[in-house]
């Protein structure tokens, strides 16, 4: 969207023609567990009733990875706040899963020789 926006320039940093990204702050906080969005996957199926808060994470167990679910609160480009599902100090997985990379695949061909 282009926006107008009236800033004071008074020692002549901002010139004609340059751009912004602004971002607005709606809402904020304080001791928050957050982790990327990159862990975070939403909620799929009936079951889960479709609430926008509700998403999975895969954390690392004993070495081995476990889908967690997860409730979020709030999120940016570079964190999403966990509100339940998920205690401090937990790994939290951010690579995308080999299984559902698989299932999303086409079959592959037959080859022919």
């Amino acid at each position: 969207y282009n926006v107008l926006i009236d800033v004071p320039n008074t020692e002549r940093l901002l010139m004609t023609s340059m751009s912004a990204q602004v971002f607005f702050m709606l809402g904020s906080a304080k001791d928050a567990l957050l982790v990327p969005p990159a862990a975070v996957r939403p909620a799929r199926g009936p079951q889960r009733g479709g609430a926008r808060n509700e998403a999975t994470v895969r954390v690392l167990v004993n070495g081995q990875p476990e889908v967690r679910e997860v409730k979020t609160g709030l999120a940016s480009r570079n964190q999403v706040q966990i509100i339940d599902g998920l205690k401090e100090g937990e790994l939290v997985i951010t690579s995308p899963d080999p299984a559902a990379r698989q299932a999303n695949r086409p079959p592959m061909p037959p080859r022919m020789f």
